[in-house]
């Protein structure tokens, strides 16, 4: 089975944490009974050079998503900003740092796609092929 996931990194002054890296192994994990790829969005003011770095040290797809009220992590602006590359992308997953930014951007999410939001994973394992989330 072809699995999708969409990462959704969060920069702070156009800064990427190493703490988002962490979802790039998430997914990674999600990986292990399926094939597919991975696509990481960087919202931010001219990331292009992150999103270089990241998906050449990675190995995955990496997109921009550039506006100027980026500088400082906006929920409600990134969560609008997404329901585009969501829709072209349809992804079987959508991973996000848990954080209070982090929780507010996926349950809006949720609702505007009408899916399901697992916050705080701490261990993914496989029951039968399927993912099981450990919280």
């Amino acid at each position: 089975m072809a699995v999708k996931i969409l990462l959704i990194a969060e920069t702070v002054k156009n800064s990427l944490d190493n703490a988002n890296l962490e979802l790039v192994e998430a997914a990674k994990k999600l990986m292990e009974t399926a094939s597919g790829k991975v696509l990481m969005v960087v919202p931010g003011q001219k990331v292009e050079s992150i999103c270089r770095q990241v998906a050449k040290s990675r190995g995955i797809d990496v997109i921009a998503l550039e506006n100027d009220h980026f500088l400082y992590p906006n929920q409600n602006l990134l969560s609008k900003g997404l329901r585009d590359i969501i829709d072209d992308y349809n992804p079987s997953y959508i991973c996000i740092l848990h954080n209070v930014r982090g929780c507010q951007t996926a349950s809006n999410i949720a609702v505007a796609e009408k899916s399901q939001c697992i916050s705080g994973v701490e261990s993914i394992t496989f029951r039968d092929g399927t993912p099981v989330f450990g919280c």
